[in-house]
């Protein structure tokens, strides 16, 4: 599993490797922008052609197994929270999922 931490500031953009074949979990970390909290609601939001199951939390950490994609092709994902501590305050982030076919 990859784990990507989120930043008060986000600045460049993370980013994964995975093959068209690969159901690959990933994990957002959001405890670096809201300390002491736990996530209410995770929503993710893939490019088309990359799917992405539904997401579930433990803490500030949110986590979503991505599949598809094609070979070649670069997909935004984002991934959007809602905290207990403060209703309706939304904190989305976004990363990179670039797709290959695996070297053999």
């Amino acid at each position: 599993m990859a784990t990507f931490y989120a930043s008060a500031s986000p600045g460049s953009l993370p980013a994964v490797t995975k093959a068209p074949t690969d159901a690959f979990p990933i994990a957002y970390d959001f405890s670096g922008i809201v300390a002491n909290d736990s996530i209410a609601t995770t929503t993710v939001t893939p490019d088309a052609g990359l799917t992405a199951s539904a997401g579930s939390s433990s803490g500030m950490v949110a986590t979503v197994s991505l599949s598809g994609g094609t070979a070649g092709g670069d997909y935004l994902v984002r991934v959007a929270i809602t905290i207990t501590g403060a209703p309706g305050i939304s904190i989305e982030r976004a990363l990179c999922v670039h797709v290959r076919d695996p070297v053999v």
